[in-house]
């Protein structure tokens, strides 16, 4: 487009297309420019997708794109007023979320969820005709730590994945630490009236309860999720070859990913007190995956880099249990 220049600049290709198309439906010509080389990989290194307009249409089009189109949104989805809403402003931040009800909030669990997708998230789905009623925006992770477990990591350029921390190891560990301590402390001194060996068999049987339990802390952690971009599988469930293994490989095809969904539960009462961040895969037959969940809010910039080098959407929504 000769004479043109950079309206707004997007991490996703999803994203500048639809400010495309709101840009040419009010009688705008734009062009996506850069598409192709950003999905690549090369994330903020090839400068986003760029969203081009003629100079003289310049202060016209930021004056659409600076548009709230959340109406919009609603009248296509057939909602209701109230139905339109925001959380507080101590929960919720621009962009604005939209309430969904019906199997949207949970097909298992709807009694007990309250759940808001992004406005963002919905005219993404609208675009490539999804309703997100479809869609099961319930938390389904099962542990729920307030700490970083994972941490995203890059191998090469064909492979990306999720590995374990080293302080997640270690606090998994303390369980059997403290039975070591528990065997050592009743070596020589026994509990109460009971006698000797009484006394170190019970801290026996209680140094192996520890044992299964930091066991079965380290094996969930061990397993992560890998992504052959290369091979186009997803491959859930993979160990280190030196652990045991307790769960079966999943593999997914990359092809049949339809997007990522980023759910952040909001504490309910003064008991919560962090917030909870799970990422699930979402397939196109609308079932999902569980990936990982963590208690830090550096978990969606890991999620929006991994949503860009899959090329794949990222839907966002928030989630008030009861």
């Amino acid at each position: 487009m000769t004479g043109s220049v950079v309206v707004a600049i997007y991490d996703f290709p999803y994203e500048a297309q639809i400010a495309r198309d709101n840009l040419e439906l009010s009688g705008i010509p734009a062009v996506v420019a850069n598409e192709h080389v950003a999905s690549m990989q090369l994330g903020n290194s090839a400068g986003g997708i760029r969203l081009l307009v003629l100079a003289e249409h310049l202060e016209r089009a930021r004056l659409v794109l600076a548009s709230d189109h959340s109406k919009d949104v609603a009248d296509e989805l057939d909602l209701d007023e109230e139905e339109e809403t925001t959380l507080n402003v101590e929960t919720v931040s621009e962009p604005a979320y939209i309430k969904v009800s019906g199997a949207g909030v949970a097909q298992h669990r709807l009694d007990r969820s309250t759940c808001w997708v992004a406005k963002a998230s919905i005219e993404c789905m609208r675009r490539i005709a999804i309703r997100p009623e479809h869609i099961c925006w319930a938390p389904q992770s099962r542990f729920r730590e307030s700490y970083r477990t994972h941490k995203l990591c890059q191998f090469g350029s064909s492979m990306i994945g999720y590995r374990v921390t080293v302080s997640s190891i270690l606090l998994s560990l303390i369980p059997l630490a403290i039975a070591l301590l528990v065997v050592w402390a009743f070596r020589h001194k026994p509990i109460n009236s009971l006698s000797l060996e009484t006394s170190q068999w019970l801290s026996y049987a209680f140094s192996a309860l520890m044992a299964v339990v930091s066991f079965g802390s380290l094996s969930r952690k061990l397993e992560t999720t890998n992504f052959y971009l290369d091979k186009g599988q997803i491959v859930r469930g993979e160990i280190p070859r030196w652990w045991p293994r307790v769960s079966k490989v999943e593999t997914v095809n990359l092809s049949d990913l339809l997007a990522f969904q980023f759910i952040e539960i909001l504490p309910t009462d003064a008991e919560d007190s962090f917030v909870f961040y799970e990422l699930n895969i979402i397939r196109k037959d609308y079932t999902r995956i569980f990936l990982l969940g963590q208690g830090v809010e550096a978990f969606l910039d890991e999620a929006v880099s991994l949503a860009r080098q899959v090329d794949k959407p990222l839907w966002i929504a928030k989630c008030a249990e009861r």
